[in-house]
């Protein structure tokens, strides 16, 4: 496995669901939020770090890298299945978009940006599967040169 496939698989995969969610939400107003969530959590944590006096445009800032980067390196996992990266990015995919999906209401965040109705629940599954199958797709792409 090389580092740098699987980190530019990773990013490539966090990218693409980024930029869904981005064209998602232009296109139809019931497209899960993400955005909102991240934003929500990154809150959270700057009230428990410090005394809530955080701007605001720093902690979006944050929580925008943060979600980057953590879904980057998870990403990047797909590189670690060799010619099986397909299937491992898919099952990669589909288990972060249940995360997603059934994690917010337990860490005291608003599911309804990811969850709330079962089309929402649908784009936010179908949106973390493509981003492990555009991850799975760099990295075996970039092993091959």
């Amino acid at each position: 496995m090389k580092v740098m496939s699987s980190m530019a698989g990773g990013l490539a995969g966090a990218l693409s669901v980024t930029a869904m969610q981005e064209l998602l939400k232009r296109v139809d107003p019931s497209a899960p939020r993400r955005d909102l969530l991240v934003k929500q959590a990154g809150f959270k944590i700057a009230d428990k770090l410090g005394n809530g006096s955080t701007h605001a445009n720093t902690v979006t800032g944050m929580s925008i890298a943060g979600d980057i980067i953590s879904n980057t390196l998870y990403f990047s996992l797909t590189a670690a299945a060799g010619k099986k990266a397909l299937p491992i990015g898919s099952l990669l995919g589909l288990s972060m978009g249940a995360g997603a999906i059934s994690l917010p209401s337990k860490l005291g965040l608003n599911s309804y940006f990811t969850g709330g109705t079962r089309k929402r629940k649908l784009m936010t599954m179908g949106m973390y599967l493509i981003g492990g199958l555009v991850a799975a797709a760099v990295s075996r792409c970039l092993n091959k040169k």
